[in-house]
This record gives structure tokens, C-alpha cells and sequence, in this order.
């Protein structure tokens, strides 16, 4: 990232971030304007261009989500489909987008739910309007070179999630207007995109 660059994050990495990058970012451990967590929570959380609008306000330059995915071999299909566990302690951001709806006063059952894979819980969007427009979903599932199916998305062949899978099935969209540029080795646990805005 160039220096000068802005980095919108969840306030809990804004200050690892700071430290590590020697960049500046929208928020932090140590923000006590409680307005500007609610935008980057706002910008998450709405489509694309609404985000972009925010971003924009704030002068971001790339944005950071975090997820620490885990996966499941699917034999028949030679692959592995990822999942966020539903278990206190280990999520990421898919998990915080609860809060984050709170932030906004949206319901945030309109964003995240739960899904299972025989008993396991798995924390999956909702299947709405509102989480499958949420940036902050497009960033979290798009598809890498590691990471090409979630466990709530029809598989190739049998068009449907694993067969063990009990839960919503929405389709999130690829990012229209970020690129990933970063993915954390060896899990890409942590994903880096820089903010594509239109030209005017």
C-alpha cells in the first residue's frame, strides 16, 4: 500500500493494522467517536455504491476483512467448500456483522444466520435482500485461488450445497468495485482489496 493510503477496517484490526503498516485507518481500539464506527459498520453493511459513497467520504483507499474460514473435504467432488464455525472465540468478520447491524439499528438477523453441517453450526448470510447486497459479504466470499465454494453454495454436478449441509443458500455476488490485491498466506485468512471508484 502507498504511503498516505487509508485503510477501512472493523475497529478491532484498526489499530494492529496502524502499528504493523504505518498506515492510517478509519478506526480503532481507541475510537471514542462512536459516529465513525457506525459508518464503517454502515458501509459494510450496505450495497456497493452506498459503501463507496462512505468510503469515499473518508478517503479510503483499500479496505481489510478478516475470516478465519475453516473447510471440509468434499471427495466426490475433488475439493474443499469453507465455512465460518458458529462457536464463541473463533469468528471473524461474518461474525461481527452481527454487531454491526446493532450499530446501525438494522436486525441483524437480516444478515447473518445459522446453517449446519450434520450438527455442526455454521455461520452463513442470510438468504435477504440485505445480506446478499452487503459489501462486506462480497469481500468475505469471493472466490480465490484456494477458496472456490462455501458451504451454503450449490456445488458443480449435484447443483446443491453438500449433502450434509442444512441451511440458507444465497447467492452472493463477486465485488463490483474492489479488487483483491492481498490474500494472507498459507489460509488467506486476512484479505486486502484496493477500492475501485468509478470515474467520473
Amino acid at each position: 500500500m502507498p504511503e498516505g493510503s487509508v485503510i477501512a477496517t472493523w475497529w478491532d484490526y484498526g489499530y494492529w493494522i496502524s502499528v504493523n503498516t504505518m498506515r492510517n485507518t478509519t478506526c480503532d481500539n481507541s475510537t471514542v467517536d462512536s459516529k465513525q464506527i457506525r459508518k464503517i459498520a454502515r458501509a459494510f453493511l450496505s450495497p456497493e455504491e452506498e459503501a463507496l459513497e462512505i468510503f469515499k467520504e473518508l478517503n479510503v483507499s483499500y479496505v481489510v476483512v478478516f475470516e478465519p474460514f475453516m473447510s471440509a473435504d468434499v471427495p466426490y467432488i475433488g475439493t474443499r467448500v469453507y465455512f465460518s464455525p458458529a462457536y464463541g472465540g473463533v469468528g471473524g468478520d461474518v461474525a461481527k456483522s452481527y454487531q454491526m447491524a446493532r450499530w446501525i439499528g438494522a436486525d441483524p438477523d437480516k444478515y447473518v444466520t445459522a446453517g449446519y453441517v450434520e450438527n455442526f453450526p455454521v455461520l452463513v448470510p442470510a438468504d435477504t435482500p440485505e445480506a446478499r447486497n452487503a459489501t462486506l459479504y462480497h469481500l468475505l466470499f469471493v472466490k480465490t485461488d484456494k477458496r472456490r465454494f462455501f458451504v451454503f453454495e450449490p456445488l458443480p454436478l449435484t447443483g446443491r450445497p453438500i449433502a450434509n449441509y442444512r441451511g440458507p443458500s444465497p447467492k452472493i455476488p463477486e465485488p463490483k468495485y474492489f479488487e483483491l490485491v492481498y490474500a494472507s498466506e498459507p489460509n488467506g485468512w486476512v484479505l486486502v482489496f484496493k477500492v475501485k471508484y468509478p470515474q467520473p
